[in-house]
């Protein structure tokens, strides 16, 4: 909590808001498609059922992956861990 006037209250509020402390750094999101395609396949992991088959493409698309609008979003999923995971 800010001691003073002075202090930005504003950062104060927005990180009590998301119930994270001031600065954080889980309140800095990746929005890199890597970034993207790890909290994708941590949300799967954690038993998470993804169910926007449009961004899961999306997100391999830019991986720079080829992904057919007929590609089975099970089979995208496996390709996106196989970029990410890729040394």
């Amino acid at each position: 909590m800010p001691n003073s006037p002075d202090e930005n209250w504003t950062d104060w509020i927005s990180a009590l808001i998301k119930n994270l402390p001031p600065e954080s750094p889980e309140q800095v999101e990746d929005s890199s498609p890597v970034g993207q395609a790890k909290k994708l396949l941590a949300a799967i992991d954690q038993g998470g059922i993804p169910t926007d088959p449009i961004r899961i493409n999306n997100i391999g698309r830019a991986l720079g992956l080829d992904v057919l609008l007929s590609a089975s979003m099970v089979d995208t999923i496996e390709r996106i861990r196989a970029e990410v995971n890729r040394p």
